[in-house]
């Protein structure tokens, strides 16, 4: 069994942006509008098969792809409620070493 590829995070977010955008750009947000989808590049098939797992890319045929906004909002919503607090903790603590630090 090979090892997982280890992709830079600024990679894996260009494409999860990507193939985002794609579906988006087509209007392809409704199962009506579904589109023929083939990543281009390892790294997006890595994202949409990740989106698709998640079911915010959701197959309405065979080849044939949607992106629902719906789930796709709730993923961005529980990702900014699990990064805010740490972020904020991170700043605080920062902050919190310099004023200690600070030799004044």
């Amino acid at each position: 069994m090979s090892a997982p590829v280890r992709t830079p995070a600024r990679a894996v977010s260009l494409a999860r942006h990507k193939v985002r955008a794609h579906f988006l750009a087509l209007h392809a947000i409704e199962p009506g509008d579904a589109i023929e989808y083939a990543p281009p590049s390892p790294t997006e098939r890595r994202e949409f098969e990740k989106l698709a797992r998640d079911g915010i890319i959701r197959a309405a045929a065979p080849g044939n792809y949607w992106l629902d906004l719906s789930r796709l909002d709730a993923a961005i919503e529980r990702r900014r409620r699990k990064w805010v607090p740490l972020t904020l903790l991170a700043a605080l603590t920062t902050a919190f070493v310099a004023i200690l630090s600070y030799q004044g």
